[in-house]
């Protein structure tokens, strides 16, 4: 969360977020093109299936006026095209397109940035309004019924102005449990529940269903049919014919506008193998434009936001998950804890042994059952943790930035090495019981480097904190953090298995420890006279 208070971060990025929201955009999916053509003066940022040849992916000249600016811009509150042009576009159309409407990137230039970032919902249903970057929020989500007006917003050719037919078109491929309003019983349903869950798992978003949608029409203005709670979600999900089998397979628009639309025309969905992927990955992708993420490219990587569907992996990998998490935060961002009273609780650190948070997130590809992923989004971020000794101790408290290394840029742009683990310079403290008392800090080292705390003295058993800040300004960086307990357990002896030769006077018996130790044990003994009757059993103790 927010160094400062909730009220001065709002009212900083209250402006630059309400205009970024006002922008909603299109961004498709696409599968392999037949011969189609899309209108270039309302081009969308494309994705394309696996398979699609870029030979019949091109902008038609011929097929629009020339442009004019009218032709991109309308008022502040209407969708303004985000051009992007197909990699055999004619270099003198490219330029008299961009002549009118100038080259816009979605991320933030002062930075270099791995993933690609549009506006943030600063707005919601539920959250209300004034949220800014790296502010936790939470949105509702809906399915629109059958029959609610979508007219053609995707700017594409063939694209139908049809009512949403979406249910129908799920009930055709896996069946229809009840013909009504509560789809949740739907076969279909788990997939996209699925879908949005895993997003809230992995950032500070928290996906809600909204069962109701009164069937408000779709529209390419962002402050129109805005989500009401027991009304509509934020998000709302419908279907049309968008350009049949092969092309297009989903659009969506940007914050604050985040509603999608899926080709119900288009046979794509009806391989169900994998359980669903093919939609879940489609259904994830677009509900990352619809969090604010662009479309990205990398040559030795595969990420969810790249323009072509890739089955190989399943939902958001590390570069969406770090975009998603530069906007909304980590998962730990919904309980507040940039204070002490909302820290996230490591539980008890016993001795010799060690905690850690933040396990996940070293490696490009990410398995849909990882979920400990830790950042700090900028340099206004804090995040503090709690654990507990149950004796007096001494310990250890290692902050790691963490991050692969891989290639990445824009669509059709430039990629470069992104070191995602040399990002944020990041500070670490330990907080004594009273949650403001500075043990130890560690800040001695720069960005990409580990901070560490040694052999801090812990006074009394109780709960202390470790506080995590960073200083580089517009940078996310992902984390690991160790707490190791250094306070060894003094093992207890037992003696067991006593034999005795009478004839010979001795005795023998094993000593076992209580617990495992990582050296050698001493210990003194000795032994006392005392008298015996012979014929007697005796039993040797310790004492």
């Amino acid at each position: 969360m927010r160094k400062q208070n909730q009220a001065g971060r709002k009212s900083r990025t209250a402006g630059r977020q309400q205009a970024l929201s006002q922008r909603a955009r299109r961004r498709t999916i696409f599968e392999p093109l037949e011969d189609r053509r899309m209108l270039a003066s309302d081009a969308l940022q494309l994705a394309y299936a696996p398979g699609t040849t870029n030979e019949y992916i091109a902008a038609n000249p011929d097929a629009i006026a020339p442009a004019s600016e009218a032709d991109f811009h309308s008022d502040d509150d209407h969708v303004h095209a985000h051009v992007v042009f197909a990699p055999d576009t004619p270099q003198e159309y490219v330029d008299s397109i961009e002549d009118h409407v100038g080259h816009e990137s979605d991320g933030d230039p002062s930075v270099a940035s791995p993933f690609t970032l549009s506006g943030r919902w600063s707005t919601t249903a539920s959250s209300g309004g004034g949220w800014g970057q790296g502010d936790p929020i939470t949105l509702t989500w809906s399915i629109v019924p059958d029959g609610t007006p979508i007219p053609a917003l995707g700017g594409i050719s063939g694209e139908s102005a049809d009512p949403s037919n979406l249910v129908s078109y799920l009930g055709s491929i896996y069946g229809v449990t009840t013909a009504n309003s509560d789809y949740t019983d739907e076969p279909w349903f788990t997939h996209f529940a699925s879908v949005f869950d895993r997003w809230s798992e992995v950032t500070g978003i928290t996906y809600v269903y909204e069962p109701n949608d009164d069937g408000a029409a779709f529209t390419n203005i962002s402050s129109s049919a805005p989500g009401v709670v027991n009304v509509r979600g934020d998000v709302r999900i419908g279907g049309h014919r968008i350009d049949g089998n092969s092309g297009v397979l989903a659009y969506n628009f940007y914050p604050n506008h985040g509603d999608m639309v899926i080709d119900t025309a288009d046979n794509f969905y009806a391989t169900t193998g994998g359980n669903s992927i093919r939609l879940r990955d489609v259904l994830a992708h677009e509900a990352g434009h619809g969090i604010g993420l662009a479309h990205v490219e990398s040559n030795n990587a595969g990420f969810l936001m790249e323009p072509f569907i890739n089955t190989s992996f399943d939902g958001p990998q590390f570069d969406d998950i770090l975009g998603a998490q530069r906007h909304y935060g980590d998962a730990y961002e919904k309980t507040l804890n940039n204070t002490v009273a909302g820290a996230t609780p490591l539980g008890a650190v016993a001795s010799g042994s060690t905690v850690t948070i933040g396990s996940n997130g070293t490696t490009t590809a990410v398995s849909p059952s990882a979920n400990d992923f830790v950042s700090i989004d900028d340099e206004q971020d804090v995040d503090v943790f709690s654990f507990s000794v149950a004796s007096a101790s001494t310990v250890d408290l290692t902050l790691t930035p963490i991050g692969p290394t891989y290639n990445q840029g824009p669509q059709g742009g430039t990629q470069t090495s992104f070191n995602a683990a040399a990002q944020g310079n990041l500070n670490l403290e330990l907080l004594d019981s009273n949650g403001t008392t500075v043990l130890a800090l560690a800040n001695v080292n720069g960005v990409g480097s580990p901070e560490t705390i040694t052999n801090a003295n812990l006074p009394a058993a109780g709960t202390y904190y470790a506080r995590v800040t960073g200083t580089t300004t517009n940078a996310v960086q992902m984390y690991r953090l160790d707490v190791t307990n250094q306070t060894a357990t003094v093992p207890e002896l037992s003696v067991n298995d006593v034999t005795v030769d009478e004839d010979a006077g001795t005795m023998t018996f094993t000593v076992q420890l209580s617990a495992t130790v990582g050296s050698n044990v001493t210990f003194d003994y000795a032994t006392s006279d005392a008298s015996a009757l012979a014929g007697s059993d005796y039993t040797a103790a310790s004492g």
